[in-house]
């Protein structure tokens, strides 16, 4: 029974929210709102000049540059699978954006919507 009255406080305590919702001027804050965060964008290839970039721009020390540029040559050899019952586009490893910062995501879908 206890099941049963918790639930009907729910369903009240959802009405009562979409009710302020419903309530409020959506006019009140017409100005909007604006978080600038400083972003950086890598160039647009996938390349050795692209792990040196990204390693510079972390300040990460030679060993590291070192070892994510023999993973790069590696990967280079590598060819990709094939999957069962797995359709998907051809991924184009040259047209990828890595990106740092809050920009980031919303340039990546506006991207995404611009090529659709």
């Amino acid at each position: 029974m206890g099941g049963v009255v918790l639930a009907e406080q729910a369903i009240v305590a959802v009405r009562e929210t979409v009710d302020r919702v419903r309530r409020i001027d959506v006019d009140q804050y017409r100005y909007g709102f604006e978080t600038v965060i400083e972003s950086e964008k890598a160039p647009r290839v996938c390349s050795e000049d692209t792990v040196r970039f990204i390693s510079a721009k972390k300040n990460e020390p030679a060993w590291m540059l070192e070892w994510r540029l023999e993973a790069y040559r590696r990967w280079l050899t590598m060819t990709e699978p094939t999957w069962a019952r797995v359709n998907y586009p051809k991924i184009d490893y040259q047209d990828i954006l890595l990106l740092r910062g809050a920009e980031a995501e919303e340039d990546a879908v506006l991207d995404r919507r611009n090529r659709s």
